[in-house]
């Protein structure tokens, strides 16, 4: 049974208990802010011990640190190898350096806010800071399951950030200039980015038996999450996109000069034939041809904005443009490109007209 207990203080406020026997036969009094909070605690506990026939006990007081460990190696095969290592990837470089020694019961939901703001104040947008708080909020919902937190209070919190800034694909002028100043070893992922919209993962998991040279399309089946190789993080993902003429041509190229062009081996390989780091190759190739060049500092990924951009630009589908870029839903492409799908509209008062073939008296 559990019970609330009502204590006066020496300077005669009172303090709140919820007292209970736990199921090492202890007796226990949890402190609680309030006689209602004593009352929702008592009850609460109350459940727990019927549950387990008596047998519970409050949580140990683990870590952030401690749990989120658990909590990796026992989700981990449920999880796509992308997530598992986004999720290590957040932990140990975002939360654990914030979160990581408090005891996890003891993580309330101004902690998360506090936090929040504080990653918040470096220009960053809602949406990332959101991604960053995903495995915090997942890890915490098993936390409630296991009877180790009263409550998730990562839970709906509130928007903190700067809004997302459209994207701004770099011009053709820009780019033709970049892949000029490359070197040959940087000119075919600038290149294959460039035209295909692949992700830099994408870019360096391609396999030569990846490219059909005939049917002039190329198979994005996995990642190279910088040294791991994945498969793709959504099924859209995994996908065929067209071989437009100019990057054939490279490929064709590439493969002729290349001593790696067995169907198993990396397009574009380290001189030793094995997967290229992709963080690596963008700071010892992409960022110095960006400097040669003499144009303004991009990122990597915008030339997959680029790609996307053309094909607006040149008329593509929106079903075409979701399934080049691998959205999981055309909605997506519809919300990250709109505003470039906006710019036709002058044009497309010229093109069409849904009343053509209805004669207008204009007399």
């Amino acid at each position: 049974m559990a019970s609330v207990v009502k204590r006066k203080r020496k300077d005669g406020s009172s303090s709140w208990y919820a007292r209970y026997r736990d199921g090492r036969g202890k007796d226990v009094w949890e402190k609680c802010r309030s006689a209602r909070e004593a009352r929702s605690r008592a009850a609460e506990i109350e459940l727990l011990l019927a549950r387990s026939a008596g047998a519970w006990m409050p949580p140990a007081k683990v870590t952030v640190a401690e749990y989120a460990e658990r909590w990796l190696a026992e989700r981990g095969p449920s999880l796509r190898p992308h997530t598992l290592w986004s999720h290590r990837r957040i932990f140990d470089k975002e939360l654990l350096p914030y979160f990581g020694r408090m005891p996890l019961a003891a993580v309330s939901r101004s902690d998360i806010k506090a936090f929040a703001a504080k990653r918040a104040a470096g220009d960053v947008s809602f949406n990332t800071v959101r991604n960053v708080l995903a495995p915090l909020r997942a890890m915490l919902s098993t936390a409630v399951e296991d009877d180790l937190v009263r409550e998730n209070v990562a839970l709906r919190l509130p928007r903190v950030g700067r809004p997302p800034r459209s994207i701004e694909a770099p011009t053709t002028e820009q780019v033709e200039a970049v892949i000029a100043a490359a070197s040959p070893a940087g000119r075919g992922p600038i290149m294959l980015a460039a035209t295909s919209g692949l992700r830099r993962g994408e870019v360096f998991g391609l396999r030569w038996k990846d490219v059909d040279f005939e049917a002039r399309l190329i198979h994005v089946r996995v990642a190279n999450l910088d040294g791991v190789i994945s498969k793709p993080k959504t099924k859209a993902g995994e996908r065929i996109v067209p071989m437009f003429g100019s990057l054939r041509k490279l490929l064709l190229e590439e493969r002729a000069a290349s001593p790696f062009k067995a169907p198993d081996d990396f397009v574009f390989a380290s001189q030793t034939g094995e997967l290229r780091s992709p963080n690596g190759w963008i700071k010892w190739e992409f960022y110095p041809a960006l400097k040669r060049a003499g144009v303004k500092r991009f990122r990597f990924h915008d030339l997959r904005h680029f790609a996307v951009s053309q094909l607006v630009a040149q008329g593509a589908n929106i079903l075409q443009i979701s399934r080049i870029a691998g959205h999981a839903d055309p909605s997506i492409t519809l919300r990250v490109y709109s505003h470039l799908m906006a710019d036709g509209l002058a044009q497309a008062a010229e093109l069409y007209d849904p009343l053509r073939t209805v004669a207008v008296d204009g007399g």
